[in-house]
């Protein structure tokens, strides 16, 4: 693998004293500077002032410090090909570190260039979400692996109905997670909320929220850049002021399938992915990978546990591991390594967008992503086969002639924006 490094030169653009000396504080970088930021190798790469200046300003590095940062460059390079004429962002991660392997801001607007989407756009997450619901439905034993529901086209109550695609019916966890069924985590979501156990909906519903929050949901994650989204998790006190008081699960079945008020940074969902490749922890992502002469903040190197249980993970791993051999993500079959991912296609008021998770391999995992494109469609249209590209790059070094083909492809299929995306805040 390549790393970047960075060279914190004294020769900065603004923040100058009275007598025209530039202050340690300044941040800003100019054409020059970018001229000797290499990789370890001696090979010059370019990063955009925006990007320097996060890095250096949450990292609290000196000027006159080297930084190797954790991004592999020739990766970095693919997920900036195959986003190509799209909105969006990829991230990869190192399960094992937290370090980041890939983070792909993308835009077709040169006004909107500097805007890091992989940790300041939150998104409506769509049926990835499903993946953080499996998690929390087993832990609490609400359901089992082998907990059934029927999906006749989705979910529906009264006037309320939420739709979803054909398939098998009824369907235990691990199919439900290949299908990414919206009716099974409705019905599942639904049997949380009226749980006696918990004393009331708002019971139900913290509870719920503690366990998003150990998933790294709702809160920033602390990586070592600036401008980091929450993303936005809801919480009881916020329902009952939108209801006054007057809801249950139904009113809110939505957020079982990641849709209404849950939002999420692709950042986010990369966590998730990371969380369950390491069956149940993650560490805080970061870029800066060694600091010259001193080392890495301790956040970053500190395991965190979260909530949900092994068993739980073990789950949702063998239900993500079904989508990529015969579900929704199953165009990974192809690869020679075995993969879990889920995919998810977010409601939009104009065209859908397209979203996966996922990770290889299934044991000891090496690398877990996360793709967001905006109005992208399907999530087995550019969420999978971008995943499936990235992962088969890291682990390999290289594409096969058949994903040579596929990456060129999707390289060339650019996506028309006319108005900005509602559902990016």
């Amino acid at each position: 693998m390549k790393h970047f490094v960075l060279f914190i030169v004294v020769l900065l653009v603004a923040g100058c004293t009275g007598n025209g000396q530039k202050t340690k504080g300044d941040r800003s970088f100019d054409a020059a500077d970018r001229e000797i930021i290499m990789d370890r190798n001696g090979k010059t790469v370019e990063l955009s002032d925006t990007i320097l200046k996060e890095i250096t300003g949450e990292a609290g590095v000196d000027i006159g410090k080297s930084i190797t940062l954790s991004i592999d460059y020739e990766l970095q390079q693919l997920g900036q090909a195959l986003m190509e004429g799209k909105r969006g962002a990829v991230v990869a991660l190192e399960p094992s570190t937290g370090e980041v392997l890939c983070m792909v801001s993308s835009s077709n607007d040169s006004l909107d260039s500097k805007h890091n989407r992989c940790v300041s756009a939150s998104y409506t997450s769509g049926s990835v979400f499903k993946a953080a619901q499996a998690l929390v439905l087993m832990s609490e034993g609400i359901i089992s692996p082998e907990t059934l529901y029927s999906c006749e086209r989705g979910f529906g109550h009264h006037e309320l109905r939420v739709g979803c695609h054909a398939h098998v019916s009824p369907l235990a966890l691990s199919e439900a997670l290949s299908q990414a069924c919206n009716g099974y985590f409705c019905q599942g979501f639904l049997s949380m909320m009226s749980d006696k156990r918990y004393g009331d909906v708002q019971g139900a519903m913290t509870m719920w929220k503690d366990y998003m929050s150990s998933l790294g949901f709702g809160y920033k994650l602390g990586i070592d850049l600036q401008l980091e989204n929450r993303g936005f998790i809801p919480n009881a006190d916020y329902y009952d002021g939108v209801f006054h008081h007057q809801w249950d699960g139904l009113s809110i079945v939505n957020i079982a399938i990641g849709q209404g008020e849950v939002t999420a940074t692709p950042l986010q969902l990369g966590n998730l992915s990371a969380i369950i490749a390491n069956r149940g922890h993650y560490f805080v992502p970061h870029v800066v990978k060694e600091i010259q002469g001193a080392k890495i903040d301790s956040i970053y190197t500190t395991l965190r546990q979260t909530k949900v249980s092994r068993d739980a993970c073990d789950a949702v791993i063998k239900g993500m591991r079904m989508s990529a051999i015969r579900g929704t993500c199953r165009s990974l079959s192809t690869l020679p390594f075995e993969t879990c991912g889920i995919s998810g296609t977010a409601i939009s008021r104009g065209y859908d967008h397209s979203v996966f998770i996922g990770f290889a391999p299934v044991d000891q995992p090496k690398i877990a992503v996360a793709v967001y494109v905006e109005n992208g469609g399907w999530g087995a249209k550019y969420g999978v086969p971008i995943g499936g590209l990235v992962m088969e790059w890291f682990l390999n070094g290289t594409l096969s002639e058949a994903s040579k083909s596929k990456a060129k492809q999707i390289q060339s299929q650019h996506i028309s924006y006319e108005t900005e995306d509602s559902n990016q805040v």
